[in-house]
């Protein structure tokens, strides 16, 4: 009797699983997926409340956020764009190593619809951007309800 064994069929040799299941071309093939493409830069973000503000802290080393990044506020949506650009060099003795590191981002972030442009303000240190608004986190307080005298007409007399 022949049993089947799941791990013994992991312990095939795996270009002979890629050929089974993509033909003959199968490397080939496997690194034209988009899974393993190289996949666009979206910068860690954090979003806290910090007393009544609404705190967003985006990472975002070696970028000039002079040139390089934008921050607009738009139909009560945070956009943060921006453009990465790097280079590193590393040589050793035997082995030398330049790499670039470039692309576009962008991170919309909805706010609460209270929000207006002048309570947002951007801060660009240490590699992280700050974007705190002001009073960002405390709900929006309602008058309280207030009432309206109903006033009756007096009818008038008869001549």
């Amino acid at each position: 009797m022949i049993r089947y064994s799941f791990p013994q069929q992991l312990d095939r040799p795996f270009p002979s699983l890629l050929r089974e299941f993509f033909g003959p071309w199968g490397w080939r093939k496997l690194m034209e997926l988009p899974v393993l493409a190289e996949m666009p830069f979206t910068p860690p973000t954090e979003v806290f409340a910090q007393g009544d503000d609404l705190v967003i802290k985006l990472e975002l080393p070696g970028i000039d956020p002079a040139k390089d990044v934008a921050v607009t506020y738009e139909e009560g949506v945070l956009h943060v764009t921006g453009e990465r650009k790097q280079q590193s060099e590393v040589t050793e003795t035997g082995y030398y190593s330049h790499e670039f590191t470039y692309g576009s981002f962008e991170r919309q972030l909805p706010l609460p619809a209270y929000i207006t442009a002048p309570e947002i303000k951007a801060t660009y240190e240490g590699g992280v951007l700050e974007i705190v608004i002001t009073g960002g986190a405390k709900a929006p307080t309602t008058p309280p309800a207030s009432k309206i005298p109903v006033t009756v007409p007096t009818p008038s007399a008869k001549s």
